[in-house]
């Protein structure tokens, strides 16, 4: 596999000789992006630390190398880490991209992609460019996204891994403030491995499996809001529900209901239902944006969804 370079330990295909005329996505053609931040993060909160040498150190640098290319680099040519005429990748058993379609929709919108409907996407990547995209987490991140490699269940040819990834939201995204919080969330890789006689190292093929709804969920629902919301005693302790004489039951159902994502993701906009004349549907979309966006709401000491529910039987 791709082995480090000088400038980025963590990373091929960055800093050598070989990236003179490479184009890169964001700045001039010689200024590649600059990873020392991030590379701060991933060594300061990584929980893993593998040995040089082994399988998982040597996937962990080409899940970055390849993960970089695909972000940065705007030529297929350029690109050293994907197989040069066979590669495709896929998220969540979407459609696969060819590596042409993915680069011209940004590595950010092709990991962000989703079968939800345009209205209940909370980030849409069919309507944001390259730009836009790149833009907006770079804003709402500005230390990055570390990446580890948390175990590999099998080596080449085909390379099974689990992963983690996290930042930190210290800047506004789609105009919700910053909460400083850890945003992260895992997810499972498989990357299809081709090599050449020179021990040339390409992925052929890559399948990234994650929970996208929750993750970007996360973004509005922070620790610090949660406990001010259970200290005035609303029913809310981060994404939770307490228990208010006997209503357990309640909570089952309704934690279930809001780990649903497109349910979820319906009742965060309340331009969705504003023209329903049901005040249950109402209040439970007020209690959805109570237990995801905290900070976007009035703080009650009451519990109005469970009155209303009382008031329907």
């Amino acid at each position: 596999m791709a082995s480090a370079e000088g400038g980025d330990k963590y990373r091929s295909f960055l800093h050598s000789d070989g990236e003179k005329n490479t184009v890169w996505r964001h700045g001039a053609p010689v200024a590649p992006p600059n990873y020392d931040l991030v590379n701060k993060l991933f060594e300061e909160e990584r929980t893993k630390e593998w040995p040089e040498g082994s399988l998982e150190e040597k996937v962990q640098h080409l899940l970055k190398s390849w993960e970089m290319e695909m972000v940065h680099k705007v030529r297929p040519g350029d690109q050293k880490s994907v197989h040069p005429k066979n590669y495709s990748a896929s998220t969540n058993r979407l459609k696969p991209l060819t590596r042409e379609e993915v680069i011209a929709i940004s590595g950010y919108n092709a990991f962000l992609a989703t079968t939800l409907s345009p209205k209940h996407r909370i980030y849409n990547s069919g309507k944001e460019t390259d730009d836009s995209g790149m833009l907006m987490f770079l804003t709402a991140f500005p230390r990055g996204f570390a990446i580890e490699v948390l175990d590999v269940y099998n080596g080449p040819p085909r390379v099974a891994f689990k992963f983690r990834h996290w930042g930190y939201m210290e800047g506004p995204f789609k105009g919700h403030p910053p909460h400083g919080q850890r945003v992260e969330f895992f997810g499972v890789c498989v990357f299809h491995i081709s090599s050449t006689v020179d021990e040339d190292t390409w992925v052929e093929k890559a399948e990234y499996f994650y929970e996208c709804g929750n993750f970007l969920v996360s973004f509005f629902s922070t620790p610090a809001s949660a406990a001010v919301a259970s200290a005035l005693g609303c029913p809310l302790m981060r994404v939770g529900l307490n228990n208010i004489k006997v209503t357990d039951f309640v909570n089952v159902t309704i934690q279930s209901l809001m780990r649903i994502a497109p349910l979820r993701n319906f009742f965060l906009i309340p331009e969705n239902y504003q023209h329903s004349k049901s005040p249950l549907v109402h209040r439970f979309g007020e209690l959805t944006r109570k237990i995801w966006r905290p900070r976007q709401v009035e703080l009650r000491r009451d519990c109005p969804y469970l009155d209303t529910v009382n008031r329907q039987l």
